[in-house]
Order: C-alpha cells, then structure tokens, then sequence
C-alpha cells in the first residue's frame, strides 16, 4: 500500500509537469524540455558521482539532455520510442519546483521512493499519433489491455535478471499530443552490475519486442543535485 501511495503522488507529479509543459513550452526554467547540466541518485551503483554540484534546473535539463544517456530515444520501423530514466532528485526537483531544494528534503523523499526505479515511456506513430490510442489500431478488449495487460508486456533487463513492471499508469495522446505516454516503476535489482535494457512487446500492432539500452555507466556519471 505504501508503495502504492509513493507512485501515485509520482504519477500525480508526472501529469503535472505535463500540462505546465504543454502550456508553458517556450518557458527556460524547471519545466522546459531543454538540454544543458547534471545529478542523480546513485547509492545503489555503489560509485562516486562526479565531484560536481548543479542547481535545480541545471539538473533537470541534464537529466533530459539525450547526450548524458538518461533520455534515448529508438526508432522501429513506423514507430518511435523514448525511454526516460528518472532518479529521485530528478521527481524531488519537480515536486518541490524551486530553486533551493532543503538536504533533508531530498533525504526524506530518497528513503521514500529509493526503493524502486522510476521511467516515462513514450510512443508515437509516423502519423504524428500516440500509437495505442489510435481509433485505427484493434485490439480485443483495448481498454481492459491499457488498464492492466500492457504492463505484462513491458520489463526491465538487467544482467541475467529481468524485473517486471509493477506499476503503470497509461496516459492517452487524446488527440492533445503526437504520443501516448507510460508512466512506469520498477523494483531496484539488489545488487546491479551491469547496463540496463528496457524491453517492450509490440504483438499487439507489429509483433516484435522493441530493446533501449540504458547504460550504467550513464546513470553513474550523474552529478551531485545542489541542496541547502
């Protein structure tokens, strides 16, 4: 149940931030899709970050720039995917929406979350469409398979290991934006040691798996997130 509570104020958080961004794109803080900085989370690596410190926004926009390994993008085909990897001070960044994050708020919120992995998971279509909810993909029982069977299509490779998805939330494009988004969590593997691959199962419209690497080493060069 705690769980549970933690990722549907993630998930609240997530919606959040879309429709700031939605309504607010040319703005150049927080809230904008833009590249630049860096930090994260990375005890469960086992790795000293770099020896560098970024300020709120700094670090948000390191975190999406595709260049630092967190934000990759795949093209199938058709079809376009972008997997977004989203450590705790990235969301306590989000959720706070300042530029002075307290030390002891991002200690409370890492104890909070820190025992799983946070993504958002997007789809589109060449047609400038979210994929699955599009009126001209069939599937049996669509609503029943966004609500709950398509989180039984989408893992996460890590080593020999494969950990499930056990939490989803499905946003549809509603005609709003050119993709449908997922937002998702994992349990965090016990002792990772090697790159992560997320994986997606795409029988539903092109019967295929869809693979993004995300690699370590990406999530251990995230530097230090500035805190008073």
């Amino acid at each position: 149940m705690n769980r549970k509570i933690i990722f549907y104020a993630f998930l609240l958080l997530q919606l959040t931030v879309s429709c700031k961004s939605s309504t607010h794109s040319g703005r150049n803080d927080i809230q904008q899709d833009s590249p630049v900085g860096a930090n994260s989370f990375l005890d469960f690596f086992n790795k000293e970050p770099e020896n560098k410190e970024l300020t709120p926004a700094e670090y948000v926009q390191w975190v999406r720039d595709e260049r630092n390994g967190l934000r990759v993008n795949r093209q199938e085909g058709a079809y376009t995917y972008e997997i977004q990897y989203q450590p705790v001070e990235y969301l306590v960044v989000l959720q706070e929406r300042s530029e002075v994050i307290a030390a002891s708020t991002l200690k409370e919120e890492a104890e909070r979350r820190g025992d799983l992995l946070y993504f958002t998971f997007k789809m589109s279509s060449e047609k400038g469409k979210g994929i699955l909810s599009d009126n001209d993909l069939v599937i049996e029982n669509k609503d029943i398979y966004l609500l709950s069977g398509l989180q039984q299509d989408i893992m996460l490779a890590e080593g020999q290991d494969t950990l499930e998805c056990v939490m989803l939330h499905f946003e549809s494009s509603n005609n709003l934006v050119p993709y449908d988004q997922c937002v998702l969590a994992f349990e965090k593997p016990g002792n990772p040691a090697s790159d992560f691959t997320f994986l997606f199962r795409t029988e539903k419209y092109a019967g295929g798996w869809v693979k993004i690497p995300i690699k370590r080493e990406s999530i251990n060069r995230i530097p230090k997130l500035k805190t008073n």
